[in-house]
């Protein structure tokens, strides 16, 4: 289980902050979207994150990582 809320910089200077209790869902979300460009890697990166945050390093996304991360916080629980 995630220890703590995941915080991405966005492409455009953008925060996400993804609460802890969210991350297995954008994950799982995430690998459903798996065909899509970075999916995989940033759900690697986001379930990374949640264990052992980057203190020093402010994780900045690309645009197409950015598309995806939108997409996957967006969408709901699976069925």
């Amino acid at each position: 289980m995630p220890k703590s809320e995941v915080r991405l910089t966005l492409y455009g200077g953008e925060t996400l902050t993804i609460p802890g209790q969210d991350v297995p869902r954008v994950c799982e979300n995430l690998f459903r979207l798996g065909a899509e460009p970075d999916a995989v890697v940033v759900a690697a990166v986001v379930l990374a994150e949640s264990s052992h945050p980057s203190l020093y390093f402010p994780l900045e996304l690309t645009a197409s990582q950015s598309a995806v991360i939108r997409k996957a916080a967006a969408m709901p629980e699976a069925a």
